[in-house]
């Protein structure tokens, strides 16, 4: 099973949201499973930071129906 916790609170005007993983991965290997799985692609957030280890970062600039279906298909 997969842990995750929302890292920030999205605000008016945001687009991205980073999330932790709580265990079982490092982020570069969920990002990777999860796009061989799923076909959704999301972007280990240490890609950006060395501090970002262990958080993706998943973006929700695009339509609701698109959201939805990405939503699902991790579900």
């Amino acid at each position: 099973m997969i842990y995750l916790r929302l890292f920030e609170h999205a605000q008016q005007g945001d687009y991205l949201q980073y999330i932790f993983l709580y265990r079982y991965y490092t982020s570069l290997s969920f990002c990777l499973e999860l796009v061989e799985k799923t076909k959704v692609a999301v972007i280990p957030r240490d890609a950006f930071s060395q501090l970002g280890e262990g958080y993706f970062r998943f973006s929700y600039a695009c339509s609701l129906d698109i959201l939805k279906e990405a939503l699902n298909r991790i579900e």
